[in-house]
């Protein structure tokens, strides 16, 4: 497994996410603290992450876009959101339905593990896990191998660390950072 810090060579992702920015000084203004703007790329610097950025005029058919490729139709605050450009994790990561879990596949394009989920109720726990892959990306979150995850809403979950087993090393949604396994602990 590669450590979470090291450098991968990584397929090329194109994504084209919406926003109401009338200026790349609007667009800085608008990034989390730890996401920067920095000649023509988009930088997590204490991931180690950059991505190319080149910014386009808008493009009015790309809200649409967005809330018809999402796992199930938007409410008015998420297309809102989605419109101000505020669902980036969505843009490279998907959520996907198992029998009896939930898993992401695509936080290697933020230098990050995946994560699964254990579940009985699919739209709680998918929601759940989105904002999870949202604070693991923004790095909020301070995450090891053993350690609790604390959900207001979903109460404590034991998180452990493995290796990506869901797809073959060859595809692009490889993870080589591994996969956060959630499971949800009973309160105490």
């Amino acid at each position: 497994m590669i450590a979470a810090r090291q450098a991968i060579a990584s397929p090329e992702l194109i994504a084209r996410v919406p926003g109401p920015w009338k200026s790349v000084t609007a667009l800085q203004a608008a990034l989390p603290h730890n996401v920067e703007l920095a000649k023509g790329r988009l930088v997590i610097p204490n991931r180690g992450v950059t991505f190319e950025l080149s910014i386009r005029p808008m493009d009015r058919d790309l809200p649409k876009i967005f809330a018809d490729s999402n796992r199930r139709r938007p409410t008015p605050n998420e297309l809102q959101q989605i419109q101000n450009a505020q669902a980036i994790v969505y843009a490279f990561v998907s959520i996907v339905q198992g029998a009896s879990e939930l898993y992401s596949l695509g936080m290697h394009a933020f230098g990050c593990r995946d994560a699964a989920v254990v579940c009985r109720n699919h739209s709680f726990h998918a929601e759940f896990l989105a904002v999870f892959l949202q604070a693991v990306a923004l790095d909020l979150v301070p995450l090891e191998d053993g350690t609790m995850y604390v959900n207001e809403l979903a109460g404590p979950f034991h998180v452990t660390a493995g290796l990506c087993n869901r797809v073959q090393s060859s595809s692009p949604m490889h993870n080589p950072y591994g996969q956060w396994r959630l499971t949800q602990s009973p309160l105490k």
